[in-house]
């Protein structure tokens, strides 16, 4: 006769409290197999040191003045953003802790994608060792903690958070976390140093709050974490009743909710009336569907995407919403089926659904319609993995029994399939976000009905000076939305680039009603003019402009080309020299003003403003070129042909290059004929 008690289903792998291995533990794993995944961590991503900034990373790291001067510490703590860049980014972004970590990288390296790259890769090393670690500390034993932490490192989805720098906080988000809840569970261990425990738990906490909000859910997860798994002493008396659970995590509670009531007016600015007269409710249709593509996402990721452009459902019946329900209450049945049979698939899906659950755009706080991301999905996976990885094992053994053949080499081929399938599908997709004309090409092919990855991608290709992909990428981002100014402002600035003046002059007088409110107009249109030698023209505009956006550095500085161009000399350098004062780190503005001091014979000045912009863009080779030219004509040929050398290695186009192998080989000859530098 049963006594209805259910029997936890065992862990099959060597137990954490130091219990003899069984003989059938289905994975016997050594101390090597940790540097073997950790060292899998790193090489999956090797190929991303050498891939450029890509997408927000030019407005976050490398037009970010805040950023410039790392002892301005206590500021860079304080401050979101939108204040750090000078209001080039929008959102009110509060990442004190992933701004020191670009700082450091800036102030160690310069503005140099690789470390940057290197960095994202350590972080993802460090929090796929940490996984493995958490599920060890839950009890678990070496065999499920290396299989977790192995499919961790090497699952596709997480590609955007590593090999895209912008999405270092998840990676910094994800540190926290882990390390709060190691921490939290060596409270349990007996003459342990108890107060220190708990204050590096605390400290790992806000840690995580100040690298992302997501983090207020930790709380839930400690909570989570002493209800479903015994001490990490071993205690026979079980896991902790839900009183004295809460109990224990009081503390972390209230930091949670100090930091929402901190961050709360914030986040309501952002979300506008969106939430008003019942907009949370008309919200969630779109975060049951984002919840399913997340769930079939960390089991089948198969098509990552860098942009996603989905229209938010209307109704709980359309078959997103649909699918997204039925996938929430499958996890959430697992949980309770598994919560005394398996307590680690339960804790593994009850961690997926606490972390998703800020990723679902209940709070509007994203430009667009339904706010879904690869990179969200980062943290919530180590739930997936967990419970992928204990029902792999838990399929393996024991194998005592004839019937359980099946079942275990059934359990070994889907464990070859995930080893095979899932490097192989990352390293496919990893090469996207190797530079901007590929991840915006990407983009398009994966949202053809959205205008701002042909908006994202014809910028790319103006600025690498492909005009005439630039201009047909523009015109499909317009007959996508013809409403929106952007896309006309610029294609108009390209007709003119391109010799169709009067198309685009014909398309900047459509813009102007409408275009007096964007400080791309004016800077658009006065460009233009300049271009085609109408400096009075020129002038008005870009005066207009600076009127209306008075702290405008880039404005400014158009308006000295403009005064430049009117033959008013002094002028222009007043206003180069106040764009300078509103953005120290406007390249342009430095090499305006080096150009306007050489040809008015003050070389030395010239030549320190061409210095300082190659510091802020050793990227570009145009104040090189300049400096070149400047020393050059001064007589000082070695240094001239090694800074046309550079030139030489950073040219993109033809006409440089030649320009810069003509001078070399002058140069080079000249030193052959015995010519004094």
């Amino acid at each position: 006769m049963s006594s209805g008690l259910k029997t936890p289903l065992p862990v099959a792998d060597l137990p954490a409290s130091g219990l003899p291995a069984r003989r059938d533990n289905p994975l016997p794993v050594g101390r090597l197999a940790w540097a073997l995944v950790l060292l899998l961590a790193a090489t999956a991503y090797v190929d991303s040191l050498g891939y450029q900034f890509v997408w927000d990373d030019g407005t976050m790291i490398l037009q970010n003045p805040g950023l410039r001067d790392i002892r301005r510490l206590p500021w860079l703590l304080r401050s979101d953003f939108t204040t750090l860049s000078a209001g080039a980014m929008e959102g009110h972004y509060y990442r004190p802790v992933m701004a020191l970590s670009l700082a450091l990288d800036l102030w160690v390296w310069g503005p140099h994608p690789a470390p940057f790259h290197l960095t994202n890769i350590l972080l993802h090393v460090a929090v796929t060792y940490l996984v493995g670690c958490l599920v060890m500390a839950m009890g678990a034993g070496r065999g499920l903690a290396v299989l977790s932490a192995l499919l961790f490192a090497i699952h596709p989805a997480h590609v955007e958070a590593v090999a895209f720098v912008s999405a270092r906080s998840d990676l910094l988000l994800s540190l926290g976390m882990l390390g709060a809840l190691l921490a939290y569970r060596r409270l349990g261990i007996p003459g342990s140093r108890r107060a220190a425990w708990y204050i590096a738990s605390l400290a790992c906490q806000i840690l995580a709050l100040l690298s992302k909000e997501s983090a207020i859910t930790l709380p839930a997860l400690l909570l989570l974490s002493d209800m479903l798994c015994r001490p990490s002493s071993g205690d026979q008396e079980g896991r902790a009743p839900f009183r004295r659970a809460l109990v224990r995590s009081l503390p972390f509670w209230g930091v949670a909710a100090l930091f929402l009531a901190l961050r709360l007016g914030m986040f309501m600015q952002l979300a506008g009336n969106r939430l008003q007269d019942g907009g949370l409710w008309r919200r969630l249709p779109g975060s049951l569907e984002i919840l399913g593509r997340y769930v079939w996402l960390s089991l089948v990721p198969t098509h990552m995407q860098p942009f996603y452009s989905l229209p938010r459902p209307g109704s709980f019946l359309d078959a997103g919403p649909a699918l997204g329900l039925l996938a929430g209450g499958i996890l959430v049945l697992l949980v309770g089926w598994s919560w005394r049979r398996a307590p680690l698939v339960a804790f593994g899906a009850a961690w997926f659904l606490v972390t998703v659950i800020p990723t679902l755009d209940l709070v509007p706080v994203s430009f667009r319609e339904m706010g879904l991301a690869d990179r969200y999905l980062y943290l919530p996976s180590a739930g997936i993995t967990l419970c992928l990885a204990q029902g792999l094992l838990l399929l393996m053994g024991p194998a005592t029994r004839e019937t359980w053949r099946p079942r275990r080499a059934a359990a070994w081929v889907a464990l070859v399939l995930l080893l095979t399938l899932y490097p192989w599908q990352l390293l496919r997709y990893t090469p996207v976000w190797r530079d901007n004309l590929t991840l915006y090409t990407r983009m398009e092919q994966a949202a053809p009905r959205s205008p701002n990855p042909p908006l994202n991608l014809g910028l790319a290709h103006y600025r690498a000076g492909k005009l005439p992909q630039a201009t047909a990428a523009l015109e499909r981002a317009v007959r996508l939305n013809p409403r929106l100014p952007r896309p006309r402002i610029i294609l108009a600035l390209l007709y003119v680039f391109r010799g169709r003046v009067d198309d685009g002059f014909r398309l900047f007088e459509a813009l102007a009603s409408e275009g007096v409110a964007d400080r791309d107009y004016y800077v658009a249109r006065a460009t233009a003019y300049l271009f085609v030698g109408e400096g009075g023209r020129a002038l008005l505009f870009a005066e207009e402009g600076v009127r209306r956006f008075p702290e405008d550095a880039h404005l400014t500085e158009l308006l000295g080309h403009a005064l430049e161009r009117a033959g008013r000399p002094t002028e222009a350098m007043e206003r180069y020299r106040y764009a300078l004062t509103l953005s120290p780190d406007l390249f342009q503005a430095q090499e305006a003003l080096g150009n306007l001091l050489a040809r008015l014979g003050r070389t030395a000045e010239a030549a320190q403003y061409f210095l300082r912009s190659a510091e802020i863009r050793p990227d570009r080779p145009q104040p090189l070129r300049a400096l070149a030219l400047l020393l050059e004509a001064e007589g000082n040929r070695a240094e001239s042909l090694r800074l046309w050398r550079q030139v030489l290695e950073l040219a993109d186009g033809g006409t440089a290059i030649q320009e810069a192998a003509r001078h070399i080989r002058r140069l080079e000859q000249d030193a052959e004929g015995g010519h004094g530098p």
